[in-house]
């Protein structure tokens, strides 16, 4: 099955660039309001940008899982050798995000995007339904998965997990998460270099004949 086979070659080798170039800009801009220190932003701020910014990289395993390999497969057939090795540059990003999230068990994903779904939406009346429905990341089989949980189980987690100190709750993750000594923040510092995503089209580019 080849669900990019219709495109042409440029289009292809379009998705694979915002593929990288989109998730360098989130990174640029929430990597900028944790790190630098100039800006003096409260730890306070950070946990609720970090709160956002857990979620982003749930949303990036996901987009890999569903859209990596057919694209590496159509790349392939094409002998895109540049595209290809934006690929292999977003699968290794990908790779230190699924390490970092390991480090999170399942209650505690639960009530990260619980606050962030507040923070963002405001309210969702989703977390009312008898069955609350969220995707978190599966620690036992690498992947994500939607996983669901009464209603009252869910809020039991939350109430537990947030202990009514929402940044006692949030910062020691964030800390962790982001720390300087992991695969992760390596691909941290490349993605939000700032010729990047230049850097990013011109080599895709580079393929078209």
């Amino acid at each position: 099955m080849r669900p990019y086979k219709n495109k042409s070659d440029k289009e292809l080798i379009n998705i694979v660039i915002t593929l990288i170039s989109d998730h360098s800009i989130f990174i640029k801009n929430w990597l900028e309001l944790i790190f630098n220190d100039e800006l003096k932003i409260p730890p306070e701020i950070k946990n609720r940008i970090f709160a956002i910014w857990f979620c982003g990289t749930i949303d990036t395993v996901s987009q890999e899982e569903q859209n990596y390999l057919k694209l590496l497969g159509e790349c392939k057939t094409r002998c895109f050798e540049n595209t290809l090795s934006l690929l292999y540059q977003f699968g290794n990003l990908v790779e230190s995000i699924k390490i970092q999230l390991r480090e999170v068990n399942e209650n505690t994903q639960f009530s990260i995007i619980q606050y962030r779904n507040a923070i963002v939406h405001g309210r969702l009346h989703s977390v009312h339904n008898d069955k609350i429905k969220y995707r978190i990341f599966d620690n036992k089989n690498n992947r994500t998965n939607k996983t669901n949980l009464n209603q009252n189980d869910f809020w039991e987690i939350v109430s537990k997990e947030w202990n009514n100190n929402i940044d006692e709750f949030l910062e020691p993750i964030r800390i962790k998460f982001l720390r300087a000594e992991t695969h992760y923040y390596n691909n941290l510092k490349t993605f939000s270099k700032k010729d990047f995503v230049d850097m990013v089209s011109s080599k895709g580019y580079k393929d078209l004949k």
